[in-house]
């Protein structure tokens, strides 16, 4: 176990992962979004970290992918 999991909750456990994850060049990208079982089904969620780790960057991200690719198909 990573220290840094000692003691912290599985949310931030999660949060550290993938940071990691990306820091190591191992993902382009990643996005944590967050939900209770009461939440899910209706779509509510949360992003504990949305400036590295939200939606709108990953998404930005994979469409910014997504055009270059293309343009090299060309």
């Amino acid at each position: 176990m990573f220290p840094e999991f000692r003691g912290a909750s599985y949310a931030k456990r999660y949060e550290i992962l993938l940071r990691r994850l990306v820091l190591e060049r191992l993902f382009d990208r990643a996005v944590l979004l967050m939900a209770t079982e009461a939440q899910g089904p209706t779509g509510a969620h949360t992003e504990p970290s949305p400036d590295d780790l939200g939606m709108k960057p990953f998404l930005a991200a994979l469409v910014a992918h997504a055009v270059g690719h293309q343009a090299a198909t060309k």
